[in-house]
């Protein structure tokens, strides 16, 4: 019987890459490398200075650590001489919680947690306050002992003096701080601070730790036990006995690097970090009104069984939870469109999922999917591996992209004969290509192996949410105004799309419930935005300060006449495919020229009726003619331009002679070219290592059989206009 879909509703997130999910995403996606040395206040230069010997030297020095994660005691009742000792998990995973309750809406919409859970994987290893705790109690006495055996002249007094000092330096450890070495607590503060009365409990199967959570958490949804769990996962310690652990076995990269199922792959790297989710079910949330990043369709949990060691990974294991998982969620695994995997970068370990991948979702004959793993960002976070892999995928999903997958330029072989293929760049996650379903894979050390369905949300158009409101007034934009950010929010959740004035200003493309929820986020930043995600938003419009307005023309683009069609219609002005139809003209090179002159015109009747007016007008490329046009300093005549500056320009017809390449080069080698090749002209310096050129149809065909010779990257544009470039 197919289980209800459980909504994520809400995120938080720590980690290399950033603090929120918001920076989160903008590091993966722009494809950053958080990988560093190790901190000396983390781990001590002692263990790296020396040649490695297995015990407490090693040889990997790299790894991924949060930024700071500035917590207030305060705010969760820990008075600050206390806080010292409290291991840092208890506060991390109070302030985790009520991030991820923020980013849910759940304060400010009063929503009770009485229902409510809070379950979180974490490993069972001893933090740095349970550490210190021995050291002051049982390191101190042996350190005595031995100074007793070593120098039997000291006396009694001597050697308290001696445990004493060495006490204090390892910091205060009073009664109050007791509470802060027993890793049982950290779930039931965080019930406790929040009164939530459901289950609260930590839950430790390696790094399956996150998807167990979860597993769990839907259990509670499902039969009705909570109406909200939180589940989490976190991974904060490290220590240098943590460390030694996996340098011991090899398992850690020597070449500090790691790199998902790259042929070069030598092991992971540790990496800190963590989250949290906010589940709903699907009809809870919708009734709710939430933002709704991805659906979770079903979770599966299972063991290796028996095998060579605990430490091996097994393809039977791995089949089996993934069959597990799709079988209860009554899926097709072949319309998987994304994997995230576990990509540990240990040889057995990518080979045996690559394996499983193979075996499962099938080989290179299936239809194409993506497989990645956050770890090539950050690290292997241990227990909160798979949380941050639910986490990069839901937010995979919401944003309709797929973030790079780092350091594997060159897959194992086995790769290529499965359907998957890293990511190299950002890519655009097109349904029709990939569809939005997702897995993510969570095999923990020793043989426990956990996976997760996941697929995007399509909003249900017969329940009523905050967008409807914006749709009867414009289905493509929102423009709202208000006399401070609070107020402007307070408009914003209760539906209120109005412009009546006022300093503080929001403008948003593409209005859903979740896009005005981004909005909120962005307005409460309290800095202004431009532009990204189509949203913009200020506090201080710049034209009220004495700022001066300037309109950019935009150049050519494929799309121009779609966008034309679609101002004419919107600002009811004439579609500018009948203004050329009128002409019945046929010819491709005088289309294009009506296609000029009378997008001038068009430009100048839609910002009149716009009522745009700007202290400076600018264009790029074609653009800087309709910037001409508006400012009034270039006239038409018999199809000619009356300024000489852009006479043999205006009228100029698309011809093959002269086409555009674009080649992967620098300005030195632009240079070189430039003068090797008589004719040949730089046209555009797009970036640092892109250059467009153009010249006559003799110049081209030399440049393109250089570039040939040489091996460099490069294309033919698919129009040619000389504009730039001397011409008879």
């Amino acid at each position: 019987m197919k289980q209800e879909e459980i909504a994520i509703v809400g995120i938080s997130i720590f980690c290399p890459a950033g603090e929120n999910p918001n920076s989160f995403w903008r590091g993966i996606s722009q494809g950053e490398d958080f990988i560093t040395d190790v901190p000396e206040d983390v781990i001590e230069a002692y263990h790296f200075e020396e040649e490695p010997n297995g015990i407490d030297r090693f040889y990997c020095k790299r790894g991924g650590f949060s930024r700071p994660f500035s917590v207030d005691p305060l705010r969760y009742g820990i008075l600050p001489v206390t806080a010292d000792g409290v291991d840092p998990d208890q506060l991390v995973s109070m302030a985790g919680t009520e991030q991820a309750l923020m980013d849910a809406g759940v304060f400010e919409k009063n929503i009770s947690l009485k229902r409510g859970s809070i379950i979180i994987g974490r490993g069972n290893f001893a933090g740095i306050i349970a550490l210190r705790s021995l050291e002051i109690i049982r390191t101190s006495r042996e350190l005595t002992e031995l100074l007793k055996i070593a120098l039997p002249d000291l006396t009694r007094e001597d050697l308290d003096r001696v445990r004493k000092a060495y006490q204090s330096k390892k910091g205060r450890y009073q009664a109050d701080m007791a509470i802060g070495t027993m890793p049982n607590l950290i779930a039931s503060l965080v019930a406790n601070r929040f009164d939530m009365h459901g289950p609260a409990y930590l839950v430790d199967a390696a790094c399956a730790s996150g998807i167990v959570a979860i597993d769990h958490s839907i259990a509670l949804l499902r039969r009705g036990e909570c109406d909200i769990a939180v589940a989490g996962g976190m991974h904060t310690g490290h220590s240098a006995m943590f460390w030694g652990a996996f340098e011991m076995i090899g398992a850690v990269s020597r070449r500090q690097q790691i790199a998902p199922f790259s042929r070069h792959a030598d092991g992971l790297l540790i990496g800190q970090g963590g989250g949290f989710i906010v589940l709903k079910t699907l009809k809870k949330a919708r009734e709710d009104g939430d933002r709704i990043y991805a659906l979770l369709r079903e979770t599966a949990i299972s063991s290796d069984g028996g095998g060579s060691h605990v430490t091996v990974t097994n393809v039977k294991g791995q089949i089996d939870v993934l069959s597990r998982a799709w079988g209860k969620a009554g899926m097709d695994p072949g319309r998987l469109g994304y994997l995230e995997a576990h990509g540990t970068a240990t040889p057995v370990g990518d080979k045996t999922e690559i394996t499983t991948l193979r075996k499962f979702f099938g080989d290179d004959s299936a239809p194409r999917a993506f497989v990645g793993s956050v770890k090539s960002n950050i690290g292997h976070t241990m227990p909160a591996a798979g949380m941050i892999g639910v986490i990069k995928t839901a937010l995979s999903l919401y944003h309709r992209k797929i973030p790079p997958t780092l350091h594997c330029e060159e897959p194992l072989a086995d790769m290529f004969k499965s359907r998957f293929r890293p990511p190299q760049e950002c890519t655009d996650w097109d349904p029709e290509k990939y569809p939005l379903v997702a897995g993510v894979n969570a095999f923990g050390f020793g043989g426990i192996n956990s996976h997760a369905i996941l697929t995007a949300h399509a909003p249900d158009p017969q329940i009523p949410c905050h967008s409807c409101v914006a749709t009867r007034q414009s289905p493509d934009a929102l423009a709202v105004s208000a006399a401070d950010p609070e107020q402007l929010t307070q408009k914003l959740r209760a539906g209120d799309y109005t412009n009546g004035g006022g300093p503080c200003r929001l403008a948003l493309l593409d209005p859903d419930v979740q896009r005005i929820g981004t909005a909120i986020e962005i307005i409460q930043k309290g800095r202004p935005w431009h532009g990204k995600l189509g949203i913009w938003y200020t506090d201080r419009p710049l034209l009220s300060e004495g700022g001066r307005m300037v309109f950019l023309f935009p150049g050519f683009a494929a799309e121009t006449e779609i966008e034309l069609d679609s101002l004419s219609e919107r600002l009811d002005l004439p579609y500018f495919k009948d203004l050329t139809a009128a002409w019945d003209l046929d010819q491709e090179a005088v289309r294009r020229t009506l296609q000029t002159c009378y997008g001038k015109k068009f430009s100048m009747d839609a910002l009149e009726k716009l009522g745009v007016t700007a202290d400076l007008y600018a264009g790029h490329s074609i653009g800087e003619w309709d910037a001409a046009w508006y400012a009034g300093i270039l006239q038409e005549k018999d199809g000619q331009a009356t300024d000489p500056a852009f006479q043999g320009q205006f009228a100029l017809e698309e011809t093959e002679q002269y086409p555009f390449i674009a080649a992967s080069a620098g300005p030195e080698m632009a240079r070189r070219w430039c003068g090797e090749i008589p004719g040949l002209y730089l046209a555009n310096d797009n970036c640092p290592d892109q250059m467009v050129f153009c010249g006559e149809e003799q110049a081209t065909r030399a440049f393109l059989k250089k570039l040939e010779e040489e091996g460099v990257f490069h294309t033919v544009l698919p129009f040619g206009w000389g504009t730039h470039t001397p011409l008879a």
